[in-house]
């Protein structure tokens, strides 16, 4: 798998509106190397910040894990979950 393409936005804001189109693309897509383009280049930092501040957050005291590997399992259960995604339209 190749790396995730850090953002080039430089605002500090991690999510987006034009996030929510990305995630559509990625749930409606049936090719995987458009879906890991996807992912890789728009959706693993939003994702990725988004496990820092879950973990950051309620702590999991029972989880014995390191922070790296809890962060990964966080991703993973928000990939999972993406097709549960629902974008808000004005």
């Amino acid at each position: 798998m190749n790396e995730p393409i850090p953002p080039t936005n430089t605002s500090g804001v991690y999510w987006s509106s034009d996030l929510d189109d990305y995630i559509v693309q990625y749930n409606e897509s049936d090719d995987a190397e458009l879906r890991e383009r996807i992912f890789r280049e728009h959706l693993y930092y939003p994702l990725d910040k988004m496990s820092e501040s879950i973990i950051n957050r309620f702590k999991f005291p029972y989880i014995n894990d390191s922070f790296d590997e809890t962060k990964k399992q966080v991703i993973g259960f928000l990939v999972m979950n993406l097709s549960k995604y629902k974008p808000i339209r004005d």
